[in-house]
């Protein structure tokens, strides 16, 4: 896998701004989910760490892991399969879907080759992560509701021309101004007040969850990782730094286009 990693970065054209290895596939047409992948500056650099991380983890288990050696083997690479997927998703609903298999073979790493309470460890890790996406999936359609918005509303105007004949472009007729913007300004109301609850509620949820555990005093990211802990065990850095980075690299085509519209 690491080998491959390098053919892609030999073949990556550093001088285009553009996603590139482009895979585009329909999967769920009625709810407009496709299977999109693609690599630019930023995952590549993410993809060929991994491929090259990967085999050093291998290699630095050679002692420690002396049962099920293939198939300790097979969970690795199925983990590392999945944490390439979340990086090159380009759709976020296959990104929700790389980043729930990706749990997967590590409930069983936990669990047949950890240490002590190695099966209390993996059903808990199970059962908060499970529960975790459950919330990540909220938090998908509340953070993908505001910024839509801002694309939506123009494109149903102008959907709006062409369907009501009686509606014209207010740059040539300014005497619908006054019912278009209140209308206009409805509709936005409902939606940010809608994603503004989603938003709210994962807030208090996980406040609330935190509270339960005993944390109470988060100041810095090392201490939000080091909360994961008891759920995640050694991956709890693991999972941290994979749900800032894959939320960080969501959030680039949102922002860039948002720029690109009010310029």
């Amino acid at each position: 896998m690491f080998a491959l990693t390098l053919v892609i970065w030999a073949s990556f054209d550093g001088h285009s701004a553009d996603f590139q290895m482009v895979e585009r596939h329909a999967w769920i047409p009625a709810f407009g989910i496709e299977y999109h992948i693609g690599i630019d500056g930023i995952s590549l650099l993410l993809v060929v760490l991994t491929g090259f991380l990967t085999p050093i983890a291998l290699l630095s288990s050679w002692e420690s892991v002396e049962r099920h050696v293939k198939a300790f083997s097979i969970f690795v690479l199925l983990l590392e399969a999945a944490m390439i997927g979340v990086f090159v998703s380009l759709d976020l609903f296959l990104f929700y879907v790389f980043w729930d298999a990706m749990l997967i073979p590590m409930y069983f790493l936990i669990g047949i080759w950890g240490y002590d309470q190695r099966i209390y460890a993996a059903v808990k890790f199970m059962l908060y992560t499970m529960a975790g996406s459950v919330l990540m999936l909220v938090a998908i359609l509340g953070t993908t509701i505001s910024p839509y918005l801002f694309f939506w509303q123009a494109a149903q105007e102008v959907e709006d021309i062409h369907a009501y004949r009686h509606r014209h472009s207010l740059t040539h007729a300014p005497e619908q101004a006054g019912p278009a913007l209140r209308r206009i300004e409805l509709d936005t109301l409902v939606g940010m007040a809608f994603s503004n609850l989603v938003a709210l509620a994962i807030v208090v949820t996980t406040a609330a969850t935190l509270h339960v555990s005993g944390i109470t005093d988060i100041q810095t990211s090392a201490q939000a990782a080091e909360a994961l802990r008891p759920i995640a065990g050694e991956f709890a850095f693991l999972v941290f730094a994979i749900g800032i980075i894959g939320t960080g690299l969501l959030a680039v085509p949102v922002l860039a286009g948002s720029a690109a519209y009010a310029l």
